[in-house]
């Protein structure tokens, strides 16, 4: 486990120590958190990123998403909900806390982060809702256009 303060401080341990999950704040003072996304894409490092945020608009959503992002919750999220998202990343799924008003948002999080060929495939994303209940979507693919 490590703390970090600045993006360059996370590039250089996340080169130095495998790590699974990194807790990401999309507001970093003078960064923003897809500054070290981009630059974990351009590493090419393993670490799957949950971003961790007060709240953000679509459009920064849409953002975060195409950098590369595992998950987004809230920071008024409970622990368990954290807990559980960080398990869910570390196995490899999708994982979203947003709100109701953007119940469009697990299909998205899929899109940006696995696109997928054309074809009959599934994926499988576990939202968190407000309430901290599960739900698991099952989604065909398609193609967005911004």
């Amino acid at each position: 486990m490590a703390h970090c303060a600045t993006v360059s401080a996370a590039i250089d341990v996340l080169q130095r120590t495998p790590i699974d999950v990194v807790l990401l704040d999309y507001d970093l003072g003078e960064e923003r958190g897809t500054d070290l996304l981009r630059q974990l894409h351009a590493c090419k490092s393993s670490a799957r990123v949950l971003m961790v945020t007060a709240g953000m608009s679509e459009r920064t959503i849409l953002d975060i998403l195409n950098a590369g992002v595992a998950g987004v919750l809230f920071k008024h999220s409970n622990p368990t909900q954290l807990v559980d998202a960080i398990r869910k990343i570390a196995q490899g799924e999708v994982v979203s806390g947003m709100d109701n008003s953007l119940k469009t948002m697990p299909l998205l999080f899929n899109i940006a982060l696995n696109p997928l060929p054309p074809g009959d495939y599934d994926c499988q994303v576990t939202v968190l809702d407000p309430t901290g209940q599960k739900i698991t979507f099952r989604q065909a693919p398609i193609t967005l256009v911004p």
